[in-house]
């Protein structure tokens, strides 16, 4: 049985200032998570996905999951900083090490890439 994401949570805490405002513009269109916060199944394309985006337990929108990516921390791309919010690579790895991984070094992790569209306009 496929399980879903059923909702992105995100923290201002961990995402920093900037990062949350352009997930409050809806400029954010990836988020980087750990294997135990995604459901597990393969990876691939996924329809009909559509779920709530929460900033700090306010929501933020509905967006369409349709792609979930394996990767290894190490692979990390200045595109995936600029589609995740972040003005850099740096400001992305800052921001994952204050969500948690930080007991090794950064590249020895790995999780998914979760890359979504938004599905309603801005009020």
């Amino acid at each position: 049985m496929t399980s879903y994401l059923s909702e992105l949570n995100f923290s201002s805490r961990v995402l920093g200032n900037d990062a949350a405002w352009e997930l409050c513009k809806h400029e954010v269109i990836q988020t980087i998570r750990s294997h135990a916060s995604v459901p597990c199944y393969e990876d691939g394309t996924l329809y009909d996905n559509i779920i709530p985006v929460y900033l700090d337990g306010n929501y933020v929108g509905a967006a369409e999951v349709y792609k979930i990516q394996s990767l290894r921390f190490v692979d990390l791309t200045e595109f995936d900083a600029k589609i995740g919010g972040f003005s850099t690579l740096e400001c992305l790895k800052k921001a994952l090490k204050r969500a948690g991984f930080r007991f090794r070094p950064l590249e020895q992790y790995s999780g998914y890439r979760v890359r979504f569209k938004w599905k309603e306009a801005l009020k």
